[in-house]
């Protein structure tokens, strides 16, 4: 168990540097694109999700939720998605 969460922080810590770099790298990005809200939503919540489905996917995660149903699935064998949906269900009637 000790090993295993181990393992975990050590790829969270990694992402996260990695994650904080990318951000401070293109935060001053400028295009010439001129795009109406709606289209940079659509387009950014694909680029999130594509992301976000890669890391789950290789076994990484982007911390919080997604760390803990990694947990629960890795002992559990629930499916990662379902559990993050539950998760976040659990959080919204909680509120």
């Amino acid at each position: 168990m000790l090993g295993i969460l181990k393992k975990i922080i050590s790829e969270q810590l990694a992402w996260l540097a990695f994650s904080s770099l990318c951000i401070d790298i293109f935060s001053d990005a400028v295009t010439g694109w001129n795009l109406p809200i709606y289209v940079s939503a659509i387009i950014g919540g694909g680029l999130i999700g594509l992301g976000i489905g890669l890391m789950l996917r290789y076994g990484t995660s982007t911390g919080g939720t997604d760390m803990l149903a990694q947990i629960i699935s890795r002992k559990s064998g629930l499916n990662v998605g379902l559990l993050i949906f539950s998760l976040m269900d659990v959080y919204c009637f909680a509120g």
